[in-house]
């Protein structure tokens, strides 16, 4: 009996991998969100030679380091930003080049990404450092030495890092510029076509929900009537969640704050703040509940 198992060309399996990938990203947990990135690189000399452990193919050589080349492309992707201290994200790109010798060559990537924060610039920028690549594949077509053109598909890769300015925009946006390095190769059936270059991206990445982290603090308070707290609260607008004998959880136009009473101190929790907002609405439930 024949086998009725269906046979998967390269290209099917390769979007099979990406889907189970995407699939994985989907169910990580994390700040998930969205992301456009903008790229730009410039290529001193690319380089063209024959695969490894084959003799040069036969014809006129490519013209591969005549002239400077470029690269320019978008990508598109899913975004993971873990509390605003690092971030990763998995997307597919693609590139279109202008080579030396007046060639060209389009490209697609499926993109990896890591941004990992090294310095606070402030509540709202980070100043990281990137890793990302990627494998894909596409078509070259070169110049030869003769004065005809070559052209040719096969698999492609890349990775790039550098240093990156993140600037986070409100609670759901961020704009990252980066500049670094970055390493391409691109195959050309019996050619390969290599090369070193100095990368742009420019990234912007939406969140579908806010990406502040936690904020926590203490204050050495002991027996606070939580059910002054909860008073407090509701009379500057917050709505009572939940409150048992040793917890009181609030949420407000300011954020959700969770104050729990332990034996010397007040542990108080903002949900997805900041230090100065989270301690500015405690301070007002606080005030407000020494009030007549």
């Amino acid at each position: 009996m024949a086998d009725a198992t269906p046979v998967l060309s390269r290209s099917d399996r390769g979007v099979a991998q990406y889907v189970r990938l995407l699939a994985i990203a989907a169910f990580t947990p994390g700040c998930v969100g969205v992301y456009v990135d903008l790229q730009g690189t410039a290529y001193p000399a690319l380089h063209a030679s024959a695969r490894p452990h084959e003799d040069e193919p036969l014809g006129s050589k490519l013209v591969a380091d005549a002239t400077p080349s470029a690269a320019i492309g978008i990508g598109l992707g899913l975004d993971f930003d873990d509390g605003r201290s690092s971030r990763w994200s998995i997307g597919y790109s693609t590139e279109s080049y202008t080579l030396g010798g007046n060639g060209s060559a389009r490209q697609h990537f499926n993109d990896l990404r890591l941004d990992v924060s090294v310095q606070d610039l402030g509540p709202d920028a980070r100043l990281r450092l990137v890793a990302g690549g990627g494998i894909g594949a596409g078509s070259t077509r070169f110049l030869r030495e003769d004065g005809t053109f070559y052209g040719a598909s096969g698999g492609s890769a890349r990775v790039y890092s550098g240093p990156a300015y993140a600037r986070f925009v409100g609670r759901h946006s961020v704009f990252s510029l980066m500049l670094g390095g970055s390493f391409v190769i691109l195959g050309a059936r019996e050619w390969v076509v290599r090369g070193w270059g100095l990368t742009t991206h420019l990234t912007w990445s939406w969140s579908f929900v806010d990406t502040h982290p936690d904020v926590v603090f203490y204050r050495p308070l002991d027996k606070v009537d939580l059910a002054a707290v909860e008073a407090s609260g509701v009379a500057l607008g917050c709505r009572l969640v939940h409150r048992t004998k040793t917890e009181v959880h609030l949420d407000c136009a300011a954020g959700e704050l969770e104050i729990h009473q332990t034996e010397r101190l007040l542990h108080v929790h903002c949900i997805r703040s900041t230090p100065a907002r989270c301690e500015g609405l405690f301070e007002r439930i606080h005030e407000n509940r020494s009030k007549p």
